[in-house]
């Protein structure tokens, strides 16, 4: 894994891969991504494949998070929602 292959951090800051799931459900993706941005002090949030689940986790993004988004379908990512960068 790529965190091991750094040895745990990057420039002194500690990395650490959380594994959360969504159950495909937009409104447990949202509340899973705002919760963990606010309250746990996420940085980014990766590998959304899941229709559903981007969406709110680029709605969480507004709290000048990182998400990255792999290979959704949801077209409003590309549309109503597409960032200027």
């Amino acid at each position: 894994m790529a965190v091991e292959d750094f040895g745990g951090e990057v420039d002194g800051i500690p990395i650490e891969v959380i594994h959360g799931d969504h159950r495909n459900r937009a409104d447990t993706g949202a509340s899973r991504a705002r919760n963990g941005t606010t309250a746990k002090g996420w940085d980014m949030i990766n590998d959304l494949s899941n229709p559903g689940s981007p969406w709110p986790c680029a709605v969480a993004d507004e709290q000048q998070r990182h998400a990255i988004v792999n290979s959704s379908s949801n077209i409003g990512l590309t549309n109503d929602a597409c960032s200027p960068t």
